[in-house]
């Protein structure tokens, strides 16, 4: 049986890593022989071995986690590239799934000289430009994540373009109680906001300690707690500014900063709500994993939240950068718990109803099976010229 091939140059498990693992552990149940290409410095690593899921070292990384800077870094996609045409020369490789961008830059390359597909799983809500045009122009499909993802590509690139929502395991992420969050706040906690995601600017958590402030001024009972850590080099100082922050407004009995949680299904249920102030984002998987948890959620209003939040509905949606109005949501519910109860079911429901694991595999597998017919190739080519 030929195999399929997943490219990632991640060395930390994010969103769009989460995704990937799942649907391969779904594939795999699937009866479809698929195999990973990944950084051996990778988190990934060990959550492949433990799904036992097959993986090659493509030694390709993410500029963004800066292993090694400057020229070297280059050298090293180099070295990457020629280690990948290399694997696809002497292995059995049906298709290519690139689930970064580097990857796809480099995986499209590689795949024209063997004569493999590449299909392109973007998550990214940027472009980049002149590069992202040689990846629209030579990979046979585009998977985009959201609308939000799928909006910087051209008419013409929309030819090529699947919209495929991430869909989450409701069997697994359902409600009940949290082990690290009784804890960390009693067996009877006080109402606990919730931040979980990576630390970083882009994600809005400078937003927290004002908006804290509000809450707990009309909430006193209220706790926040902050899951997850910076992983990219630009956000390091991050945590530090926003504990010494907390602790000038008075807050530092009320926040709970407990770095990265392997166990996010535990943590949500630790939750009362669930906030997500970012900048932008594509599609924000966290939220589908709180609503599947019954948690109401309050998010700002860009991009992929407004294609997961039905606002007043599953959770609210807040301007970008407004403190004062996320924290006066937060508030209501607080103060509601009947309102949180009724939202959060309705979230759970939403969730299973559109944005199920099956109906992601799904929706995917037309994709893969269309893709894999063998004059496909053909009329793809001949669709170019």
């Amino acid at each position: 049986m030929k195999q399929v091939l997943f490219l990632d140059s991640s060395l930390r498990i994010a969103g769009g890593q989460q995704i990937m693992l799942q649907l391969l552990s779904a594939l795999k149940n699937r009866q479809l022989d698929v195999i990973a290409g990944i950084h051996s410095k990778s988190a990934l690593v060990e959550a492949l071995e433990e799904k036992g899921i097959p993986w090659i070292d493509t030694s390709i990384h993410s500029v963004s986690y800066n292993l090694n800077s400057g020229p070297r870094y280059y050298i090293g996609l180099l070295k990457g590239f020629f280690k990948l045409i290399k694997f696809l020369h002497f292995d059995n490789i049906s298709m290519i799934y690139a689930n970064t961008f580097i990857t796809a830059l480099l995986g499209v390359i590689a795949g024209r000289i063997r004569g493999i597909p590449v299909i392109f799983y973007d998550h990214d809500i940027n472009s980049h430009r002149f590069f992202s045009k040689i990846v629209t122009r030579f990979c046979h499909h585009i998977l985009a994540v959201s609308k939000a993802a799928a909006a910087k590509y051209s008419n013409k690139e929309n030819k090529k373009l699947t919209i495929i929502y991430n869909g989450i395991d409701t069997a697994k992420f359902t409600p009940g109680k949290s082990k690290l969050g009784s804890q960390l706040f009693g067996k009877k906690p006080s109402l606990v906001v919730g931040y979980a995601g990576r630390i970083s600017a882009i994600k809005g958590v400078n937003l927290i300690p004002a908006l804290a402030k509000i809450v707990i001024e009309k909430v006193p009972a209220a706790k926040f707690w902050i899951v997850g850590d910076p992983f990219l080099k630009q956000d390091e100082g991050l945590l530090d500014l926003l504990e010494t922050e907390m602790i000038q407004l008075g807050l530092k009995d009320h926040i709970v900063f407990s770095g990265f949680q392997k166990d996010i299904i535990d943590v949500i249920r630790g939750f009362d709500i669930l906030i997500f102030p970012p900048k932008k984002d594509t599609f924000p998987t966290i939220l589908l994993e709180a609503m599947a948890v019954e948690k109401p959620v309050v998010s700002t209003n860009w991009s992929g939240a407004e294609e997961i939040i039905q606002d007043g509905e599953t959770g609210f949606l807040v301007p970008v950068g407004n403190s004062q109005a996320m924290a006066e949501k937060i508030i209501n519910l607080l103060e509601n718990e009947e309102i949180r109860h009724l939202m959060g079911q309705k979230a759970r429901k939403y969730v299973i109803n559109k944005f199920s694991m099956n109906q992601q595999i799904d929706n995917f597998l037309l994709i893969h099976n269309s893709i894999s017919r063998p004059d496909f190739s053909k009329q793809s080519l001949a669709a170019e010229k």
